[in-house]
């Protein structure tokens, strides 16, 4: 799993035998180590609804990400493909929580090793 952070936006790039070990229901997890004392874990599951845990949690961090498990096996039906995935968390305005985006993705070139090319309709 590669993880990309920036300004209210959070990028899951995963690979077809990650994809296929969240699909058979286990979670993923990386660790990322910035310095002494200074870990993020990020693991990613698949639920029955989007969940996110300890997103905006100050280092050392444990962020915990589950995807609904139909819209990533719908997605992964039509896949290889160059587009996301995108989910949103929380909401925009007055007293309300900052707005997250995640950006869920295969990496498509691994996918059309796997797979083969996409097909033109």
């Amino acid at each position: 799993m590669k993880v990309q952070l920036q300004p209210g936006r959070l990028r899951l790039r995963i690979d077809e035998a990650e994809l296929a070990t969240l699909l058979g229901g286990e979670s993923i997890r990386l660790t990322l180590v910035h310095g002494p004392g200074i870990h993020w874990t990020y693991t990613l599951a698949l639920a029955a609804a989007l969940d996110a845990v300890d997103l905006a949690a100050p280092a050392p961090a444990r962020v915990s990400i589950r995807l609904p498990h139909g819209a990533v096996q719908a997605y992964a039906a039509t896949l290889p493909r160059r587009d996301a995935l995108t989910f949103e968390i929380g909401r925009e305005g007055q007293g309300g929580d900052a707005l997250t985006r995640i950006d869920f993705e295969v990496d498509v070139r691994d996918s059309i090793r796997t797979r083969g090319a996409a097909r033109s309709s």
